[in-house]
């Protein structure tokens, strides 16, 4: 195999895995917004309990 060819090869792969990625996220886009939402509903839960510590340590001192 010469250069070009491994790079044409390379260059096939990578579009093809560009376009199943985008398959993948076109028929599961119900399971990608359920995933956001929970990772959103995560951190802010954290963020409220960081708030709600540095409160109460503030309270307290």
């Amino acid at each position: 195999m010469t250069y070009q060819q491994i790079l044409q090869s390379f260059l096939a792969f990578n579009i093809n895995a560009f376009n199943n990625l985008v398959y993948i996220m076109e028929t599961n886009l119900w399971i990608i917004l359920t995933m956001i939402g929970t990772i959103a509903i995560i951190i802010m839960n954290v963020k409220e309990e960081i708030e709600d510590y540095v409160t109460e340590e503030q309270n307290i001192i």
